[in-house]
């Protein structure tokens, strides 16, 4: 068992732990921010109760807003809530704070409009969008009668109405932020997470297209983080009108599962199925250009964006189904990361159905099934973090095989002993040489002398050690200005390109003075390419070795 505990799947744990550890501190000390004096910031007068509510021509009295529901509502309809200022609440500066969902809206207090906002878009036939509504109050409202008129903008477009409250004005967005500080921390961080890797994957991909799964995960990154904000109304705090943050939910909502799909790509082709490719690509052409009709109808004011999401639950349906098939043909290669991601892709769809359900079952059937909302957001966060794992896992697997690949290739173009290039690697340079047509280019035969005479007498050790002792010289010689290499035994050789001949000299002069310093005999000759004809690299290899050998006589018979 423990034989199976390796490195590799030490590492992945330690990082897993981290990057968890981490996550949790940022969110423990984003929370502990944002609730400061949580108790002060959080003081609220609800006006719940007491409520006349009419629709065009229907009207209810003595309405609890909390517990009331509306029948099916469609566009043009004309809403008129109607109730008396509580007068036990002290403000310094009040503000009222309510929530509306695609309804224009027109605030009276004693027959006197002090807020309106929409009924200009409404006849521009534009997107009103939903969202928080601040509104100006002041203590001299107390007990009087205040009237909200709204106009229907969307069909079903919702059954009930958000709680109205009165707040200090400096605490209404404070307020927003502590109760929603859950998904206002996870949007922000997969904001600054998208951001951050999409500026790293454009150095990724420079050096490998391997890494545009990057890419698509910081896309998906900043499209989950941005719905996110905008799904809790918190592009409030960014300052942001309403009918522009609900532009930006609808069309990060829909290009969000573009790069998912796009991730998707690399499970799809490990089936090597080719009709799993053709339906893939025709999903995500589908996909696509879904997308951007949608998202082009609703900038236009055409077809707004929610009359759209019925169809594009109904394709998420299919492509989730499409990819859960996907994950599970590749489970059987039995790979750790795929299973990982299925997991985190069959919960992501879990929380995704059940937020669905609850919005359809909130926005067309008159009651929610749970109490909460969001339920996507939780589940995304998790798949993201998975998908981060299996990315790492994925990279890793990467550079630990460029890395066994450039091993294998350096041990097939080195030479074990001296650790300069082989005669492979020197064969062919030299080819490539000739192949290119270089011309200024020259090679230096070298041969060290009394290498057998030392073997005999001090054995391969002493040898070898001269070997070496022979490549070091060499190396510094000339390792700046070309290739060094051993061919075999006691026989070097030095390629140096871009040269001319007085470059050489100057090499070789620095090459005898360290030889001379360290009392090393080697024998040597040189040629320059431009002293053959025929551009051949094999004459310039035999005219510099058979200067080498001349020197190599010389030198034998001055030491007679």
């Amino acid at each position: 068992m423990l034989k199976k505990f390796t490195r590799s799947k030490a590492i992945k744990i330690i990082w897993l732990v981290y990057a968890l550890f981490s996550i949790g501190l940022i969110l423990f000390l984003a929370n502990r921010t944002i609730c400061r004096d949580y108790d002060e910031v959080s003081k609220k007068t609800v006006l719940d109760k007491g409520w006349s509510v009419s629709v065009n021509d229907d009207s209810w009295e003595d309405i609890d807003l909390t517990k009331f529901e509306f029948p099916d509502l469609t566009i043009g309809d004309k809403i008129v809530l109607v109730t008396q200022i509580p007068t036990e609440w002290d403000y310094k500066l009040p503000g009222l704070t309510m929530y509306i969902r695609q309804v224009a809206i027109r605030v009276i207090v004693d027959e006197e409009v002090i807020h309106e906002y929409g009924y200009d878009r409404i006849s521009k036939n534009e997107s009103v969008g939903c969202g928080y509504q601040f509104i100006d109050f002041s203590e001299q409202y107390k007990g009087k009668e205040m009237t909200i008129q709204m106009e229907v903008s969307e069909h079903k477009a919702f059954r009930s109405i958000n709680p109205i409250y009165i707040s200090e004005s400096k605490n209404a967005l404070r307020q927003i932020a502590v109760d929603n500080r859950l998904p206002l921390i996870s949007g922000s961080f997969f904001v600054v997470l998208g951001a951050v890797i999409s500026f790293v994957s454009i150095f990724a991909v420079l050096v490998s297209r391997k890494y545009m799964k990057i890419v698509f995960l910081a896309a998906f990154s900043i499209c989950i983080g941005i719905w996110t904000l905008c799904y809790y109304d918190l592009m409030t705090l960014f300052a942001l009108p309403v009918y522009t943050a609900s532009l930006l939910e609808y069309m990060t909502l829909f290009l969000m599962p573009i790069p998912i799909t796009a991730y998707m790509f690399w499970h799809a082709k490990a089936l090597k199925s080719k009709a799993i490719m053709i339906m893939y690509k025709g999903l995500f052409l589908m996909q696509v250009t879904f997308s951007v009709i949608v998202i082009t109808l609703h900038a236009m004011n055409i077809v707004h964006g929610a009359a759209s999401l019925p169809y594009f639950q109904a394709f998420l349906i299919v492509w989730s189904l499409f990819s859960v098939y996907v994950l599970q043909r590749n489970l059987r290669m039995n790979t750790s990361h795929t299973k990982v991601f299925f997991v985190g892709f069959m919960l992501v769809i879990l929380c995704v159905m059940l937020d669905l359900l609850n919005y359809g079952s909130g926005r067309y059937a008159g009651s929610s099934l749970f109490n909460f909302r969001g339920v996507s957001s939780v589940g995304i966060l998790i798949f993201l973090i998975i998908i981060l794992f299996d990315l790492y896992c994925d990279v890793v697997k990467h550079m630990i095989e460029d890395k066994e690949k450039k091993m294998l290739i350096d041990r097939a173009y080195t030479d074990d002993l001296t650790g300069l290039h082989n005669h492979r690697y020197c064969a062919e340079y030299m080819d490539k040489l000739e192949k290119e047509g270089k011309r200024n280019y020259a090679i230096v035969s070298v041969d060290l002398n009394n290498l057998k005479k030392i073997n005999d007498e001090y054995g391969h050790l002493k040898g070898d050690e001269l070997i070496r002792n022979a490549a070091d010289i060499l190396e510094e010689a000339f390792a700046q200005k070309g290739v060094v290499g051993r061919l075999g035994g006691d026989e070097f050789i030095v390629i140096m390109s871009k040269c001319s001949e007085a470059d050489v000299k100057k090499y070789i002069a620095g090459f005898e003075d360290r030889i001379k310093e360290i009392n090393l005999s080697l024998a040597f000759g040189y040629a320059m390419a431009s002293e053959i004809e025929d551009n051949n690299v094999d004459k310039v290899y035999q005219l510099a070795d058979e200067r080498m050998y001349k020197e190599k006589r010389r030198m034998k018979s001055e030491n007679k």
